[in-house]
């Protein structure tokens, strides 16, 4: 079987935790991914990372043979580099779906997902371009998660949710069954929601504490 070519874009501790985690443990059950090395976005005194090469100039064959996943964790950082630093340039965009987790047959996800161990998918689950779900995440039925939202280790994200596109949910909250959260919000770490939330907001141990717009 060929491997796919892969270049890592980011060369933080999201990056190994991306190629440590997802990369090494895809390939030692179903080889998939030859790793060309990391595209870092910004200047990289370093020469290679975990012996691989931190790649400087864009990669001699750009083409659809070639794969990128972008591993930075911050929303808009993730979305500027998909956009503009592997779609415009020709190269394909990659998801990474950890072997241990668990999601139902019809579950659909748009490119450039990454899905981290011990993370458990309901049935008629969508989620869209770019979306991070860290470690042991719980998503409820019927739920969607719209493009380039984070949501860190632990939380869990009840049936029937709308998540907007850009949304952080921290380690650890819960959110309810129905409730929509709006583009570019926050929902803090282990915060509890019942109730929606509009665009850019900033929700803290909710109800608990006072909410305030970004």
């Amino acid at each position: 079987m060929k491997l796919k070519k892969l270049i890592i874009f980011g060369a933080g501790e999201g990056s190994a935790e991306v190629l440590k985690i997802l990369i090494e443990d895809i390939n030692s059950i179903s080889p998939t991914w030859e790793v060309l090395g990391f595209k870092d976005i910004k200047e990289n005194k370093n020469t290679e990372l975990f012996g691989y090469p931190i790649i400087i100039n864009e990669y001699d064959s750009i083409s659809t043979e070639v794969y990128g996943i972008c591993s930075v964790m911050d929303n808009e950082l993730r979305f500027k580099i998909i956009n503009k630093e592997i779609i415009s340039k020709g190269y394909n965009l990659a998801s990474l779906i950890h072997p241990s987790v668990e999601k139902a047959k019809d579950f659909k996800h748009g490119d450039g997902l990454i899905i981290f161990p011990g993370t458990k998918i309901s049935y008629g689950v969508e989620v869209g371009t770019g979306v991070y779900l860290n470690y042991n995440s719980m998503i409820g039925h019927d739920v969607k998660i719209n493009n380039y939202t984070f949501v860190a280790p632990s939380a869990t994200i009840n049936a029937r949710c709308n998540i907007g596109n850009k949304c952080i949910i921290g380690s650890g909250a819960t959110i309810a069954p129905g409730v929509s959260v709006g583009n570019n919000s926050i929902i803090g770490l282990g915060s509890s929601l019942f109730g929606d939330v509009p665009d850019n907001m900033s929700v803290v141990d909710y109800p608990k504490k006072i909410t305030k717009q970004r």
